[in-house]
């Protein structure tokens, strides 16, 4: 393979990291701060709710008991009053009394031991949610330090391949570096294509159009840049390794991990199939070959 071209496939690759980097510092890392963040949240107040409710049952268990010493004393004073009535109209009035204030005390008692069993239940979350708080804060500090250590790899390693970068595009031809970059923006950030095995033949990697066999020969020498017929990319091809399996993997490896969740290939070609290949601008004078 030509060493230029060789150089434009490499530089292919590491933007395509460049790109899985940037997204993961301006969106994923992002992201995983604020779930981390919005979980704690939740978490603490769910804490605080247990404290505030077990401090509001408190105040109406307080408020039944009262209720219910009401209650007990009117029962005994109606029992007394029950053996004191005179007629019959009364000793009814009486009795409907005493009734209803026991139906009435029936229903404080459940209500209070319902109370109890919460206050019991929440006791123990209430007197330790200053401690359980604390222990939140800190499991989510360590996980946002770990989001910032993360951060912070990726800041270095975006800064290492942008020297590789600039390494590689001064060791290329200014003409062939200004075609890439005016391919990559027309098609979606993808500008080099490998051949791949398709429709009977051999097909552009991208827009898996079917390649002419002298386009194929052409590539395969790798003295000059090619380009699909139909997407316009540059081609390049990488031998199959014993296996059948593509050696190394290439531009496909980077680009499925620089697609951000839910793309698919890149734009599909504006100026269509067919009508020969695109020339390169030529680099020092000397234009790259077509077919």
């Amino acid at each position: 393979m030509n060493e230029n071209l060789a150089r434009l496939v490499r530089l292919q690759e590491v933007e395509f990291e460049i790109q899985a980097l940037q997204r993961k510092r301006d969106d994923e890392l992002p992201s995983r701060s604020a779930e981390i963040e919005a979980s704690f949240e939740q978490t603490i107040a769910e804490i605080g709710a247990d404290r505030l409710r077990h401090e509001e049952l408190v105040g109406l268990r307080k408020e039944l008991l009262e209720r219910k010493e009401e209650l007990e004393t009117r029962l005994r004073q109606s029992n007394e009053r029950l053996a004191h009535v005179t007629n019959q109209r009364e000793y009814s009035a009486v009795l409907n009394e005493i009734d209803h204030t026991r139906t009435e005390l029936q229903g404080v008692e459940t209500q209070l031991a319902e109370y109890e069993a919460e206050i019991e239940r929440l006791a123990g979350p209430a007197a330790e949610a200053d401690e359980r708080i604390a222990a939140e804060r800190q499991k989510m500090d360590a996980a946002l330090a770990e989001v910032a250590r993360e951060k912070d790899e990726v800041v270095a390693r975006l800064d290492e391949l942008g020297k590789v970068r600039d390494e590689i595009v001064r060791g290329l031809p200014p003409a062939w570096f200004r075609r890439f970059e005016r391919i990559k923006e027309a098609r979606g950030g993808v500008a080099i294509a490998r051949i791949v095995p398709g429709g009977g033949g051999q097909a552009c990697g991208e827009c898996h159009v079917r390649l002419r066999p002298q386009l194929v020969a052409l590539a395969r020498r790798g003295e000059d840049l090619v380009f699909c017929e139909s997407c316009k990319r540059i081609l390049y091809w990488m031998p199959e390794d014993p296996a059948g399996k593509g050696a190394g993997g290439g531009v496909e490896a980077g680009k499925a991990e620089a697609a951000a969740p839910g793309e698919g290939q890149a734009p599909p070609a504006a100026d269509g199939a067919g009508g020969g290949t695109a020339p390169a601008d030529p680099p020092g004078g000397q234009p790259p070959a077509g077919p």
